[in-house]
Parts: C-alpha cells; sequence; structure tokens
C-alpha cells in the first residue's frame, strides 16, 4: 500500500515537472522572446511589414522581428532568461527562434 500511495506521488511529481516545462516554453512564445529599450537616438521594430517604434519604455520583440538602429540610434535588447544585447548604430538584425525536440527534451533555440 505504501509502495502504490509513493509511486503514484511520484507520478505526479513528474507530470508536474513535465507540464512547467510545457508552460514556461509557451508562455516564452506567447508573451515575445524579450524586450528592447531605446538607449538614445532612433530605433524601430519590424513585425509582419509593420514598424514599431522603440521608446525608453521597454517593447516586446517575438520571433521574426527585424530590429533596426539608425544614425545615431543605441538600443539595449534583454532575452527572457536575461541575456543582454546591446545594438550600435545602423544595425539590423532579425531575431529567430527554433523549437527543436529531441527525445524528451525541448531545446528552444535563438539567433540573431
Amino acid at each position: 500500500m505504501f509502495r502504490s500511495k509513493l509511486t503514484r506521488f511520484l507520478k505526479l511529481v513528474l507530470f508536474s515537472g513535465i507540464l512547467l516545462i510545457n508552460i514556461e516554453i509557451a508562455s516564452a512564445q506567447l508573451n515575445g522572446s524579450g524586450q528592447a529599450q531605446l538607449v538614445e537616438g532612433r530605433a524601430i521594430i519590424v513585425r509582419q511589414g509593420k514598424e514599431m517604434e522603440i521608446d525608453l519604455y521597454p517593447s516586446d520583440f517575438k520571433d521574426q522581428d527585424l530590429i533596426q538602429t539608425f544614425d545615431k540610434g543605441k538600443v539595449n535588447l534583454t532575452l527572457n532568461g536575461g541575456d543582454l544585447i546591446f545594438l550600435a548604430p545602423n544595425t539590423e538584425i532579425r531575431f529567430e527562434e527554433k523549437l527543436e525536440i529531441k527525445g524528451s527534451k525541448r531545446i528552444l533555440n535563438r539567433t540573431l
């Protein structure tokens, strides 16, 4: 009886862990991949052909967004997970995410 309760408890813990991992990945994809914040000058995010100004308040960026700084434009990018990237003036990058499944592992690759 004790063994069956322990087995049931371990299954519940394992299921909860798997569920939390999937929620974290889905949340990152839904809420964006990070934030862009203008330091000075002018910069934009181009998403599906629409331009959005980046200003002093953090702006979310997502998969396939083009981030562009102009003359004297400087931007700080903060990726979900805490990585920081600085974009100098006259820079253009495309942000991409790719989810790979290897066995029971989900790997989220980000490229600039």
